[in-house]
Parts: structure tokens; sequence; C-alpha cells
């Protein structure tokens, strides 16, 4: 059997009290064929000499640093750029996050499966959060052929379930078209820009989903997601617009526009309203 080239990207910042337990989890994965390039993005600790050690012993780790702090979004975009010409395939992965043995090894399998499919879907442990309740799965995203369809799901699922596809495995390939990634006009320009991603990869091929418990999200008071302003008003048009941009740019027909804005603007308009 051929196993295509799986590459795993990173990104990390002020982790040296939790990075090992990453690291080792994808050191730990089942998958014969895979690399790692890991990217410190400034940190103020020891993070990169604690990963330049590790490093020491798994020949298939890369660590970069970059020479100024660029955010989680710049260093993630810079990530994606490398990976997608190693390998066939490719993830990012966040560093205070916890991958089961069978991560890589099981979202393969369902991929090789589908030729449209272009990202997996993985389970995912909710640790640490009040406001998450449960395990996240979003079998719902895999069972459709549908772009209108599933920029609707998208748009309306519980955050958890999006959290889960954005960290699953893409098709190389497909996430070319993908950058530069969309950043909001209107408010943080890095607010929610995983759902973006998705929206813009939902356009390009199907969605397929394992079903299984494959990583851990481990939520503490420093998790970046957690920082994010949900309340603001600015970041909440920024997000609707950038939506509304996405699909009018979006490779698909005219028909296909038509029906997904048809589907997505009251929605839009109804937050809109409810909002302002």
């Amino acid at each position: 059997m051929t196993y295509p080239k799986v590459i795993a990207l990173v990104t990390l910042y002020n982790a040296e009290d939790f990075i090992i337990k990453t690291l080792e989890s994808i050191v730990a994965q089942t998958y014969p064929n895979f690399e790692v390039i890991v990217c410190d993005d400034c940190s103020s600790d020891n993070t990169f000499e604690v990963c330049q050690n590790f490093a020491k012993s798994h020949p298939n780790f890369t660590i970069l640093r970059n020479e100024e702090n660029l955010g989680w979004f710049s260093n993630s975009e810079n990530l994606w750029k490398k990976g997608v010409e190693l390998g066939e395939y490719c993830f990012l992965h966040p560093h205070d996050d916890i991958l089961f043995a069978g991560f890589i090894e099981e979202q393969i399998d369902v991929l090789l499966k589908n030729s449209k499919a272009v990202l997996s879907i993985p389970g995912m442990k909710n640790i640490g959060a009040s406001f998450m309740h449960g395990d996240s799965f979003c079998p719902e995203l895999s069972t459709i052929n549908n772009p209108s369809e599933q920029v609707n799901i998208l748009f309306n699922i519980q955050v958890s379930g999006w959290w889960a596809a954005y960290h699953g495995i893409h098709k190389s390939s497909v996430v070319k078209k993908m950058l530069p990634v969309a950043k909001l006009r209107i408010g943080n320009a890095e607010h929610m820009a995983d759902l973006l991603w998705l929206i813009k990869l939902s356009f390009l091929g199907q969605f397929v989903s394992t079903n299984k418990l494959l990583f851990q999200k481990n939520y503490h008071s420093k998790t970046l997601s957690a920082t994010w302003d949900y309340k603001s008003k600015k970041n909440k048009l920024g997000l609707y617009l950038a939506i509304v941009e996405l699909v009018v740019r979006s490779p698909l027909s005219l028909n296909q526009k038509l029906k997904t804005a048809k589907k997505l603007i009251p929605f839009i308009l109804v937050k809109i309203k409810n909002q302002f």
C-alpha cells in the first residue's frame, strides 16, 4: 500500500509548559508517512529551545521561528504555504491540543475512499471549558454534496462543530486554491477566520467525517478563541460581510451563488437586525 505524505503544521506561542505533550502526541501517530513543521511565533519564554531539543531525536520534525510576532492568522497562513508544497495532505494543529494515536490514519482512510473529499472531520474531545458540553462531531457536513447546503450548515452549526472540522486533514492541492486566507474588513481581521476558511473550502469539494474521537481540545484562559470578542458588533458585521463576499467571489456558477445567497442572506439580515 502507498501512503500519501501528510504534513502536520504546529503553530506555537509561549507554550513551554505544555508543548512536549503536544509534540509527543504527534510522534505517537500510527500513520507511517508524515512530517512535522513547527513554527514559534517569537515566544517570550523557552518554547523555541524546548522544541529544538525535542526535534534532535525526531528527524521528521522541522523547527522554525519567526523574526517577529505575526499572530496566529499570519503564522498559520505561512505554514499552510509551506505544507502544501511538501505533502499531499496537511493539517494545522494548535500548540495545546493532544492528538490521539489514530488521528492521521483514520482521516486519511476516509479521504482516500472519497476522491471528491477535500477535508476530513475528526471528532473532538473538549476539556476544560464550561461552555462546551460533551464531545464535538460534525456528521451533518459529510452527508451532502451541495456547496450552498454546506455553507448554510457551517453558518448555523454550533461553534464546536466547525472548530473540529477546521483542525481536520486537508487536501493540499485544494489548500493552494484557498490562499491567501480571507480577512474581516471591519473589526478584528483575525476574528473567526477559521469559519471563513471552511466556508471558502466548502466551495471546492466535499467534507467527510470519521465519526471518531481523534483529538482533545484543551481550553484554558489563554486559549486564543477564548480571547475573541464574540459580542462585538463590529466583529459580527465584519464576519457577515466577509461571508457574503466569499459567496460572490466563489467559483460557483451564478445559479449556485443565487441559491446560496437565498438561504444565507435572510439569516444574516435577521442577525444584523437583532444586533443593530
